[in-house]
């Protein structure tokens, strides 16, 4: 399905094989010694009947579709503790048995062939714009997309801009799911974990003195967001800094903003130095600036400062740190022993220069509490969590206890049905043995000092013994992923340097990348070897594997991302993917950017999380699951959305002159089906809405544009028989809808000339029909 993007001319046509299950082949195999082989290799992860345990069922498997494709799954990834123990004939008679015993798939021999089309590389551009950098992109961009070279320049320069973050973190949240927390993240934050000098105490305060921006409830809302961001914003910063993606596990630094370095993290630069005021960027207030999502609903100035034209006497004075600029920083405060106080009280050291061994993502608080511990799973969760996310190796330690093993002492370690995922699984959950669920880091035993002046030293232990690892029945920290167990050696972090084994897992490792990238772009499919497979490709073509933003570029250009059109064409020879992944829902955050790049305006509706799951998308707390087609909910949503959209957006349009306007560049509201020029206009302009909101290049005498104006003369006729020239009050422009609301309300008012309280001419109302009737298409509710 995927191709090498520079072997590839735009809007060409290809072909995709799509395979059923191979018969023939299977028959072949031994399956005599494949029963064998998977009763002593396998069934302890996927039971004896492939009912499934820590390793999934297999009946009708996603890799089963194929005999070929499952025996290459097993000779290349099982079992996972030691890859190579299965490979040639043994794979071959593993999947013979299996695909004979437990697939459910319908037995065919035959392949069918799918031909497509793809998208030149401007409509590509289009798509990634308007979905990923939420606007559309300039005649000059489409120019320079008309080759690859200058596709990539495009692209690339796109992918600096501020929204590109915002997709990204968006993507990687669909993974850690650490936006559970953006309502109470400082809560769990443990104020002694951190240095008592944050280096800001003599900024002024962002919400005192004459600062019109937050008030006390607006500035504990921002510094429970910006917490709850800290693992996404350290993905955006390697993102952004063209870093290597190994750093999302290896960085030895956090992120942190003004809000958070002022407020309870108070790190200290790269370079050990203390913070200042200078190290961030703040944003004057005069007005026009936007406003965030925190305070909307809370104080602001009673005088608009836009409207108005009038500087303040204290205009310096009216700023706001930027929440959006985080900047590394290390943490040199750790913990070291207890003082003898009754109760005892933790002591600490602070070095500069033997910070806190951070390890990327797996230090962030949002992270540990998001994946806790607790004496049951100790750590496994976390543990089960890096392989599936950093390794694509799904090993379910969620599910430890639904296997019961009985006639042994220590399961884990004899009984064969555990151990063959534990061996895998427990040294990762040993090597988080110092971290706590709100980011304490709690030393070894050996260096934990204690001073005994009031108490004996074990009454002083009892109070912190919950909080040390309990090595019994764990085997030590370390990684044994291909059958070659490493224990991590004395004398360093156990968690860096399990971390650094993961990243060196080079294939493994970035396809996982690859796959998040992937969903991200096209929805959540989850196949750990097609991804390998792309990574494979990748490597082979030449792509910088190493780096977001070269992974994505790559991403956008391969086949999958560019199919425009799908035409069956018959039976033959020949193997592929076994299915197709060319159209989706939209998310809620795709489609709030795709209705801003089309229209200038928000829909408010889409700030609220609650509506956003009505929507199909995820809270990261209930709901973690994307919907991908539209169901009764979301279908009723859309409703609501194109007759707002269509309300709001034709007459903010039509009072801007016709230079600025984005949907109707080609009439005026005064141009009415009465003569042939203006019904040329009118479908002129109609042609235009269809090409700018669903994509569609049709000529002015298709029949679709015709029933589009069919629709447009119906309702002009209608309101103009009827005299109705009212226009309900949402409908009117009289205040800039492209500004934020204050207070609740629309601030910003419209000069006279510029407002439009009447449908005067009877065009406006049909032109919100044929918005509407757009909104409401597949192509523009779906990727």
């Amino acid at each position: 399905m995927s191709a090498n993007p520079a072997d590839r001319e735009s809007g060409s046509t290809g072909n995709i094989d799509t395979v059923t299950t191979d018969t023939a082949s299977y028959i072949e195999a031994d399956l005599r010694s494949g029963e064998s082989l998977y009763q002593s290799m396998c069934a302890g992860c996927h039971g004896n009947k492939g009912t499934g345990g820590v390793g999934g069922p297999l009946l009708g498997c996603q890799n089963c579709s194929s005999y070929k494709k499952l025996t290459q799954v097993i000779n290349d990834t099982m079992p996972i503790a030691s890859v190579s123990a299965c490979t040639g004939t043994c794979a071959e008679d593993v999947a013979g048995y299996i695909m004979n015993n437990f697939s459910t798939q319908t037995a065919d021999s035959s392949t069918q062939k799918l031909e497509y089309t793809i998208l030149t590389l401007p409509e590509t551009l289009r798509r990634f714009s308007t979905t990923v950098i939420n606007r559309r992109p300039t005649d000059a961009e489409y120019a320079l997309a008309e080759t690859e070279a200058g596709f990539d320049q495009v692209v690339r320069e796109m992918m600096t801009e501020f929204e590109f973050g915002v997709w990204l973190k968006t993507t990687f949240n669909d993974l850690l799911f650490t936006n559970k927390y953006v309502g109470n993240a400082s809560s769990m934050i443990n104020y002694s974990n951190y240095s008592s000098t944050s280096g800001l105490e003599n900024t002024s305060s962002p919400y005192l003195e004459r600062n019109i921006y937050f008030d006390t409830r607006c500035y504990t809302k921002l510094v429970n967001w910006s917490f709850s961001q800290e693992p996404l914003e350290l993905i955006r910063y390697i993102a952004m800094n063209d870093l290597d993606i190994e750093q999302i596990l290896t960085a030895n630094y956090r992120m942190v903003n003004y809000y958070t370095q002022r407020d309870k993290i108070h790190g200290r630069k790269l370079d050990g130095s203390l913070f200042t005021g200078d190290d961030f960027k703040y944003v004057k207030y005069d007005g026009e600036t936007t406003k965030s999502f925190f305070c909307n609903e809370y104080k602001y100035t009673d005088e608009n400062l836009a409207s108005s034209g009038r500087e303040p006497a204290s205009g310096d004075n009216l700023y706001f740190y930027d929440f959006n600029d985080f900047q590394p920083a290390i943490l040199p405060k750790k913990i070291n022993g207890a003082t003898s106080k009754n109760p005892p009280l933790l002591t600490y050291q602070v070095d500069e220069t033997d910070p806190l061994p951070m390890a990327g993502v797996l230090t962030s608080e949002m992270f540990l509490e998001r994946y806790p511990t607790n004496s049951g799973n100790r750590n496994r969760l976390r543990a089960s969590k890096v392989l599936k996310f950093f390794l694509d190796i799904d090993i379910g330690a969620s599910q430890v206890d639904a296997i019961e093993s009985e006639g042994f002492d220590n399961p884990i370690m004899e009984d064969p049905n555990c151990t063959a995922c534990h061996v895998v699984m427990d040294p990762i959950a040993s090597s988080f043995r110092h971290w706590l669920n709100d980011g304490t880091y709690w030393p070894d035993r050996e260096h934990f000092s204690y001073s005994s002046i009031y108490h004996e030293r074990t009454q002083e232990q009892q109070v912190y013994d919950s909080n040390f690892w309990n090595y019994e029945g764990m085997l030590p920290a370390g990684f044994n992923i291909d059958g070659i167990a490493q224990d991590a050696p004395e004398g360093v972090d156990p968690l860096q340097w399990m971390a650094k084994q993961v990243v060196a897992q080079k294939r493994y490792y970035t396809s996982a990348i690859i796959r998040t990238l992937y969903n991200g772009l096209l929805g959540e499919y989850d196949n750990p070897e097609y991804f390998r497979s792309i990574y494979d490709q990748f490597s082979a073509s030449g792509v910088e594997t190493n780096y977001i933003n070269d992974l994505v570029l790559a991403l956008i250009k391969l086949d999958d991302y560019r199919i425009n059109g799908i035409t069956q064409s018959g039976e033959g020879e020949g193997e592929g993917e076994d299915e197709v992944r060319s159209i989706r829902l939209l998310t809620p955050e795709m489609l709030a950017r795709k209705i801003y790049s089309s229209t200038n305006l928000n829909w408010a509706v889409l700030k609220n999380s609650s509506v956003q799951v009505l929507y199909g998308g995820i809270d990261s707390d209930a709901y973690t699951t994307r919907l991908t087609n539209i169901n009764g909910v979301s279908e009723a949503f859309s409703e609501r959305m194109a007759a707002e959209m269509a309300c709001q957006s034709v007459t903010n349009d039509f009072r801007k002159d016709v230079q600025d306007r984005v949907l109707f560049p080609d009439v005026l509201i005064t141009d009415q089906p009465e003569s042939e020029a203006e019904i040329a206009k009118i479908k002129n302009n109609i042609v235009y809405l269809h090409d700018w909101l669903v994509g569609e290049t049709l000529s002015v005498d298709s029949d679709e544009i015709n029933e589009t104006y069919d629709l447009f003369l119906t309702a002009y006729e209608y309101y103009r028989d009827a005299g109705n020239s009212s226009l309900d009050s949402e409908c009117q422009a009289i205040v800039n809808r492209e500004y934020e609301k204050q207070r609740g309300q629309y601030r910003i008012w419209l000069e006279p000339s510029r407002q439009i309280k009447n449908d005067t001419f009877y065009t406006i109302k049909p032109w919100m029909a044929v918005m509407n009737y757009l909104l409401l298409d597949a192509k523009f509710l779906h990727d």
